[in-house]
């Protein structure tokens, strides 16, 4: 894992070991949920070698394919988009602790 992940990771025990909380914190908004279709579509061969691997599914709806894991959003392998839904995550006057 990513030096910079661990780093929030072991600066936001609180979120991490709450994962509804830290998902209620941000609502996702409409521009982000596109950013991850596409970027779901940029990766879609790693994300069909993850089918077996991690028991994802594609379910697709409205005209686009969308990688799921029990209900949840798959992120692909993408540094940019996962550095910002971090981002997302921690920087809300919600989460607690911004920066």
């Amino acid at each position: 894992m990513e030096a910079w992940v661990m780093k929030y990771v072991e600066n936001c025990k609180q979120c991490h070991h709450n994962p509804t909380a830290a998902r209620t914190t941000s609502l996702m908004t409409t521009s982000l949920r596109s950013e991850i279709h596409e970027v779901q579509e940029q990766h879609c061969i790693v994300l069909k070698k993850w089918n077996s691997l991690h028991s994802i599914s594609e379910e697709v709806g409205e005209g686009q394919s969308n990688w799921q894991k029990e209900g949840r959003l798959v992120i692909p392998p993408d540094e940019t988009l996962k550095r910002k839904i971090l981002q997302l995550l921690h920087n809300t006057p919600t989460a607690g602790h911004p920066g």
